[in-house]
């Protein structure tokens, strides 16, 4: 696959969620991903971290902001209020600006397409269209005309998880469709519009890992959808490569890695047994802690993040200022020693939120921020049961197993993590 020779000159950004820099390089060697393997030859290919927790929105909105979620506020894919109510955030709650608007306000034009954490849809100089977690098209595009577009073309914001669980047949035709649905969007975009940075985002590459990572290992015939699945992925990136012209900008990049679960662990479960986490009456399935008592000192959202349950942040929090830290350190010595009932230890890491967050929304943040031992996918369930099962879902994120690749014919510089990756993003565009 080579570039055109059109004379243009862009930025053109491919995000494949979940796609692990381990697993490119073994596709790369089998020659899965023969586009991808071209393209690092003519250009460069860096693994790089993730954030931490390691959680699409989380990878993404870093991308976006070129910021840590301690600036931009924004920890997880739900967050507590004060009252312990959840939430999902969504773009309204990032505390600061995006490179959409800040390239925008520069006078450059900007596509954003499916990029998690970016609906409702801001105004820009261009368009943007939400992802993950946008509820529906029609509420993740703006503009009328180009949701009749879109809606022409097939395009899906994403595929339905709560389906796929039922039926595996249509998770396997929904990943078809929502890829397809991006090719055709893609090519749109560069014949019919005009623009100084698109960004697509693919996020059947996290559904297709999630559901099926156990394949790899598995064998058989879902082994083969799943390669043939990622040739289709590769199509994908040989697609931006024919359509990108010889002075154009094509980066692929992915926001965190992959792994096969060996167990989740329920640590509210744990945090119950351990004494630090006490419930009263029924559990409310609309309030799901709303039954947490005073008592309790303690309290995990996903993935891995606890929160000290003080009185005066929280409201019904029982455990004083003057108590915190000890209550922090005395759990996190806890949680050093958690072990799986084989005699594995869980925890790889375990950092306060000083270690991984800076910035002015650090009130918000999490005071506690597991990084798992591989396979072991942390989850928050306070209903009774055991705190080492397993699911449906076979594959987790990792925290240091995302890729960069870029193809330019300039000096491009590199990126250690995600966040950086979003701000050589939007230094590129601004050189043009």
């Amino acid at each position: 696959m080579f570039f055109s020779k059109k004379k243009t000159k862009r930025v053109v950004v491919l995000g494949l969620d979940g796609f692990a820099h381990s697993l490119l390089s073994d596709f790369m060697e089998q020659g899965v991903t023969s586009n991808l393997k071209a393209l690092t030859e003519s250009g460069t290919l860096s693994r790089m971290n993730s954030v931490y927790p390691t959680v699409s929105n989380v990878a993404w909105a870093s991308f976006q902001t070129g910021a840590n979620p301690g600036e931009f506020g924004v920890f997880g894919f739900a967050e507590l209020d004060r009252d312990l109510g959840l939430s999902i955030p969504n773009s309204g709650d990032l505390k600061t600006s995006t490179m959409w608007e800040r390239l925008s306000d520069a006078g450059k034009r900007v596509v954003s397409l499916g990029v998690p954490l970016s609906f409702p849809p801001k105004d820009v100089n261009g368009h943007i269209v939400g992802g993950f977690l946008a509820p529906s098209l029609d509420k993740a595009v703006g503009d009328a005309k180009l949701l009749r577009t879109l809606r022409g073309l097939d395009y899906l914001v994403d595929i339905d998880p709560m389906k796929a669980r039922e039926s595996v047949d249509f998770f396997k035709d929904e990943l078809h469709k929502a890829l397809a649905g991006r090719r055709r969007v893609l090519e749109y975009f560069f014949k019919k519009e005009t623009w100084d940075l698109l960004c697509l985002h693919v996020m059947e590459t996290d559904r297709i890992n999630h559901f099926m990572w156990k394949c790899l290992d598995d064998g058989g015939a879902d082994r083969d959808f799943f390669l043939d699945f990622y040739r289709a992925v590769d199509g994908l990136v040989g697609d931006a490569m024919g359509l990108c012209g010889e002075q154009d900008t094509l980066v692929v990049l992915s926001d965190h890695g992959f792994c096969r679960i060996k167990n989740t662990v329920e640590l509210n479960r744990w945090l119950v047994q351990e004494g630090l986490l006490v419930t009263e009456g029924e559990p409310n399935p609309m309030n799901p802690f709303g039954n947490v008592s005073p008592k309790s000192k303690a309290l995990s959202l996903v993935p891995g993040r606890i929160h000290i349950l003080t009185s005066s942040y929280w409201s019904n929090g029982g455990v004083s200022e003057s108590d915190a830290k000890a209550v922090r350190d005395d759990l996190i010595s806890r949680l050093r020693e958690l072990k799986s009932p084989d005699g594995q230890a869980v925890c790889k890491q375990v950092f306060t939120k000083e270690e991984v967050y800076d910035g002015s929304h650090m009130d918000r943040a999490p005071d506690i921020i597991i990084d798992p031992v591989e396979g072991y996918d942390f989850k928050a369930a306070l209903s009774p049961g055991d705190i080492f099962a397993e699911d449906a879902i076979t594959g987790m994120h990792t925290y240091d197993d995302a890729f960069l690749c870029i193809r330019t014919d300039a000096e491009a510089g590199q990126a250690d993590s995600i966040t950086e990756a979003g701000r050589l993003v939007e230094t590129l565009v601004r050189s043009l």
